[in-house]
């Protein structure tokens, strides 16, 4: 993985505005070829967001709406290309810097709310970091092309005679003897 963002779209908060400002981003053929790379795909043919950005009083920013992705990955079993399509939600917030630190509660979240909210400075927030991220997170971690299969002897459990305990007690008895 590279050190850098493979798609970068950052938007100044001041601009958003309250009821919501809309914002549509479609990744280029070279970004969808960083992304892929980034994120070990076979292929990206497709990445787009549909998003709602809205801005609270305090400064902080509502961000939902959707991606979608058109990718291709290798399969665990046979290496074959695996297509995937996918439609990932978004629903994300994120507080200014100052506020995060001078309120602290703001970002404090029970064990059955959302995640807690991000933070961003004076750059602003970055769409494309949010995009990729959502991407990685519903792409599949172990991709099967249809009808592919284990070879037995790794998808077989192990029995109590194959265990290390049975073979170190057979080397036992047979010093005995």
């Amino acid at each position: 993985m590279t050190s850098r963002t493979p798609l970068s779209r950052v938007i100044d908060p001041a601009s958003i505005k309250r009821k919501g400002t809309p914002y549509k981003l479609v990744a280029t053929v070279t970004e969808r070829a960083d992304i892929a790379e980034f994120l070990g795909l076979l292929e990206l043919r497709h990445l787009s967001a549909e998003l709602t950005l809205a801005r609270s009083a305090s400064g902080i920013v509502a961000v939902t709406g959707h991606i979608t992705a058109d990718l291709a990955q290798s399969c665990v079993v046979t290496l074959e290309s695996v297509p995937q399509l996918m439609v990932e939600e978004i629903d994300r917030r994120f507080v200014p810097d100052g506020l995060a630190r001078s309120a602290p509660h703001v970002v404090d979240v029970a064990l059955d709310e959302r995640d807690p909210p991000d933070t961003y400075g004076n750059i602003g927030i970055d769409i494309g970091v949010v995009a990729v991220e959502q991407l990685s997170l519903g792409v599949d971690p172990y991709p099967r092309a249809q009808g592919a299969k284990l070879p037995g002897a790794v998808v077989e459990r192990p029995t109590a005679d194959d265990s290390p305990f049975a073979v170190l007690k057979s080397v036992g008895h047979s010093d005995r003897s």
